[in-house]
């Protein structure tokens, strides 16, 4: 693109050829494609608009040459509202997004132009932002010339809206990317002479069936300017823009256009102090229409609402107050999930915090009393619900996200097929087989037999946070269930039979205290009980090769 320059509040550039964004690649179930409104407009149109560009700076104190006269800065962000559902991105052949399909997106490039004049010391930076509509988070817009309607009428466009505060999104969900501006990025142009700002995102964005995606970006300067400056002196960034229908002209578009491009610009007024205005806001001549910006979307990967599982719940602890109650959560899948705003509607009330990620393989606990049961359980991080408590005779946990989907649920019951031992005895229940996300066949379900402590004298068996350990426990390899220990009751002396290897036994008293610590193996099968008072204990066995447990009772004369 070669850029030239029009003497008004805009800059001119030539018309950029076709790209091929059409295009889409296939991996399994997973396909992928670029979109760009912009030039799919303008090739639907015929290659009939004209690009133009902006300067991108954070106030309105310095001025800047605009064709052969200067002007100050006045557009402070941009940002691109995105419909991947509009007619204009439908192809045969290509990946076509219906409002049926959720997608996410992988990543964005934007076009533009950095320019530098100062020393290579100063680092500037282009800050980015991302956004998935969620129910409330873009506002309604019903448009008709220079003022926001409240409804339809006649030629009114109805778009999604923008929330601002200091040119940056006003959305707690936003996600941000900071990239650094050096000598080397400005040097580092397409054969054009432009520059090309590729943003991968670690943590793609699942967005929604039916819902859009939004970016911005502003220029950060790296050094300190006053009234005095000139802009093209210094170190700048520009962005590329096409006005539709070619030049002095207005755009075309259907009263549901949701493929809609904006600025935070200093002279609209108070109407526009809290939102990013919308380029149909602008009469023809300033030319700011649709912004050339790149969307990566992706299609087929697995729902998380079949990879979040409730796999524990603890719903009857023995406790007159029911404080040990607890369920889990395990993720599978192969991006991150983030549950920051999800809702637990039933069973319990909670709304998770921003940026609650949960990766790959790990485990989240969500408790009444989330101290207690770190506490007793030896973990950490355990958030706890607002209001509520599992019932004991079962009830449904529902876990909704911000649009309202269903991302993991389960009807839990006290009677058979559910393990019948965790309605009230003691131990939690556990769903060990994650790799199926069906977890509400009670059948599927076993009670815990990890023994952890005795609390207020009941016996207490789970492992939240840590998944499940069952499997193994009641395996044929594990050699702790046939130990046998004699006599019971003892007075002194406590012997051990049936030992095939070599196991660290622990002695809780009823309080779930450690009372005594020792090793036995085949050779030393016997321990001097003597010094423990009267009473009911509970002996662990762990052995030492394979980590199995089990735990049997004692009564001590």
């Amino acid at each position: 693109i070669n850029i030239s320059h029009k003497s008004n509040h805009s800059n001119k550039a030539n018309v950029i050829t076709k790209q091929p964004f059409n295009g889409y690649s296939k991996t399994a179930s997973i396909q992928t494609r670029w979109y760009n409104y912009a030039t799919s407009m303008n090739n639907n149109n015929g290659n009939i608009g004209s690009l133009n560009w902006a300067y991108l700076f954070p106030d309105s104190l310095v001025y800047a040459r605009y064709g052969s006269s200067y002007y100050k800065t006045w557009v402070h962000a941009a940002a691109v509202v995105l419909d991947p559902t509009d007619n204009v991105f439908q192809y045969s052949g290509s990946l076509n997004i219906n409002k049926n399909m959720p997608y996410r997106l992988d990543s964005i490039g934007i076009y533009g132009k950095y320019v530098r004049h100062l020393a290579s010391s100063i680092v500037d930076t282009l800050i980015v932002e991302f956004l998935a509509e969620s129910n409330s988070n873009m506002p309604n817009y019903y448009f008709t010339g220079s003022s926001v309607q409240s409804s339809y009428g006649v030629d009114t466009a109805f778009f999604k809206g923008l929330y601002q505060t200091n040119s940056l999104l006003n959305d707690n969900s936003k996600i941000i990317v900071k990239i650094p501006l050096t000598a080397a990025i400005a040097a580092d142009t397409l054969a054009s002479g432009l520059n090309y700002f590729k943003v991968g995102l670690s943590i793609p964005i699942s967005v929604s069936a039916g819902k859009v995606i939004a970016m911005t970006y502003q220029f950060k300067p790296g050094y300190t300017y006053g009234l005095s400056d000139t802009l093209n002196n210094m170190n700048y960034f520009e962005f590329l823009t096409y006005e539709e229908n070619g030049d002095n002209t207005y755009p075309s578009y259907s009263k549901m256009f949701f493929n809609q491009s904006f600025v935070v610009q200093s002279n609209l007024g108070s109407n526009w102090s809290s939102l990013f205005a919308p380029t149909l806001a602008f009469v023809k001549a300033y030319q700011y229409e649709s912004h050339l910006v790149d969307f990566k979307l992706s299609t087929g990967h697995s729902n998380p609402s079949f990879r979040l599982i409730i796999s524990e719940i603890m719903y009857n602890d023995l406790s007159d107050s029911d404080s040990l109650e607890y369920f889990e959560l395990f993720y599978s899948n192969n991006f991150t999930i983030n549950l920051g705003g999800c809702t637990i509607t039933k069973g319990v009330s909670f709304t998770f915090p921003p940026n609650t990620y949960l990766y790959d393989g790990h485990y989240l606990v969500v408790a009444k009393d989330s101290a207690l049961i770190n506490s007793v359980f030896g973990i950490s991080g355990t958030f706890q619900w607002d209001s509520g408590e599992l019932k004991n005779s079962g009830e449904e946990i529902l876990i909704r996200n911000a649009y309202g989907d269903t991302f993991a649920y389960v009807n839990y019951k006290d009677t058979s097929p559910w393990p019948i031992t965790g309605g009230g005895y003691g131990p939690s229940i556990e769903f060990c087989n994650t790799n199926w996300h069906f977890n509400n066949d009670g059948a599927s379900w076993e009670a815990s037999n990890d023994f952890v402590t005795l609390f207020n004298g009941d016996s207490i068996f789970g492992t939240p946070g840590k998944g499940c350990v069952i499997s193994s426990i009641e395996s044929q390899n594990n050699t702790a269930k046939n130990i046998s220990m004699y006599p019971n009751p003892v007075d002194n002396v406590l012997y051990f039979g049936n030992i095939h290897s070599s196991y660290e036994v622990s002695v809780f008293d009823i309080s779930g205290s450690l009372v005594k610590h020792f090793d036995i193996n085949d050779s030393s099968n016997s321990v001097n009980l003597e010094e423990l008072n009267t009473g009911l204990y509970f002996i662990q066995f762990v052995d030492k090769k394979t980590r199995n447990r089990m735990v049997k009772k004692l009564l001590v004369h």
